[in-house]
């Protein structure tokens, strides 16, 4: 949950308001050689608000590529 609190000057749309964000997902990961691994992520993501211009949902990609120990 995200509670906002809107400033007294704001109007009455923005005032005191709770979004609630869930995010899930997963990744795999490749090592190649003993010290570099890439990786792969996919993040679902929904968003709900009582601002309409708030609401969201969707998918979140991504790679990584970590070198080292």
């Amino acid at each position: 949950w995200l509670g906002y609190r809107a400033a007294a000057a704001a109007p009455d749309a923005l005032q005191d308001r709770t979004d609630t964000y869930r995010m899930f997902g997963g990744g795999i990961g490749y090592h190649i050689g003993r010290e570099v691994r890439v990786g792969v992520n996919v993040d679902r993501q929904h968003r709900t608000s009582p601002l309409r211009s708030r609401d969201y949902e969707g998918y979140r990609f991504g790679t990584s590529v970590t070198y080292g120990r």
